[in-house]
Order: C-alpha cells, then structure tokens, then sequence
C-alpha cells in the first residue's frame, strides 16, 4: 500500500510540478528577461562516490554565503524559477509580518517528512544537490531512489559515455540557465534586502 501511494502520488506530484516550473520560467522571459545575461564565474563542483562525504563538503561551503551560493530544497522543488523564488520572498515578509504561521506550519511539516533521514539529512531549508534540478527535463539520475528502473536512468549514470550528443547538450543548456536564474534571484533578493 505505501509502495502504491507513493507512486500514485509521485505521478501527480512531479508533473504538476513541472507545469509550475516552466510556467515560471515562461514568466522569467517576460518579467526578467536580463536574466539570460547572467555570469556564472568560477563555480565550484563537487564530485565524489556515494557516501564519500560529498554532501556533507557540500553543506559546509553552503554555510560561506559571502563566496558560495547553491540552491535549497525548497527552491529546487517550488521555485526554480526568478519569479516564483521571489513571490515567495514577499509571501515570507507578509507570513513574518504575521507572526509566522505558514512557516511554523512548514517547519512542522518538514521535521515529519524529511528530517527523519539518517543517510542523506534533508529539510526545506537545507542546501541541496543541484542535479534534482534536472528533474524538469526528465533527466535526473537520482530519480532512480524513487523509481528503481536502472535501466530507464543507464544513459544518465553514464552521461558522457552512453548518451547522444545531443541530449547531453540540451541537459547542460537546461542547467547552466536554473544556475543563472539562481544567481540572478539570488542577487536580486540581496539588493533588495539592503533597501529594506
């Protein structure tokens, strides 16, 4: 029954969305079109085996926010867009202003359902790997913890070995514009913190 429900619900849950997610970025061009202009320099990879440590190297650069900038969980699953990521910044001030009530909800939220992981600690708020971005373009290899269907992800896990050119180039395209968008929200959520 769990196995049934978490199948039927991720079958609603990831196409919806990623209609949310490029309605967003549909809205990215109109609202932000500069966005495209964005420099990504000097960024930084990290690369290892399973449980080698990775996530946790990753977490503690995340933590440098004056040299390093990655995306949260939260804005991976609901805001990889400009323009989402920054109506959520406004709904956070008015939920502040509030005294907090959507966030005490989602913090609760989060301790349930995330926060119960001992292998890959996770929570909203926490810095997550980017490749779940790629999960708008049907090409994340980490779907496979979801969906055990190694043979569906064998092309992915062998990128630049298995799969066409041309994939490989449409994935990166896809990745290198969620990274300036992040930038660019990023950037634009500093400034404007600085005027408040």
């Amino acid at each position: 029954a769990k196995r049934v429900f978490v199948l039927g619900g991720s079958l609603i849950f990831f196409p919806s969305i990623c209609v949310w997610t490029h309605i967003g970025f549909w809205l990215d061009d109109l609202l932000f079109p500069d966005w495209r202009n964005t420099r990504v320099s000097t960024p930084c990879f990290i690369i290892g085996n399973a449980r080698s440590g990775t996530t946790w190297f990753h977490r503690i650069l995340a933590k440098d926010c004056k040299n390093f900038t990655c995306p949260k969980t939260w804005e991976i699953i609901f805001a990889q867009s400009i323009t989402h990521r920054l109506m959520f910044h406004k709904l956070a001030k008015v939920d502040k202003a509030l005294g907090e009530p959507v966030s005490k909800l989602i913090n609760w939220v989060d301790n349930k359902l995330l926060a119960k992981s001992t292998v890959h600690p996770m929570g909203l708020m926490k810095a997550e790997e980017d490749e779940w971005l790629m999960t708008q373009v049907c090409s994340c290899q980490l779907m496979a913890l979801i969906f055990p269907l190694i043979d569906v992800f064998h092309d992915l896990i062998w990128f630049d070995k298995t799969l066409e050119k041309k994939s490989r180039k449409a994935i990166m395209v896809h990745y290198h514009e969620c990274i300036k968008r992040h930038l660019y929200a990023h950037r634009f959520i500093l400034s404007e913190g600085k005027t408040d």
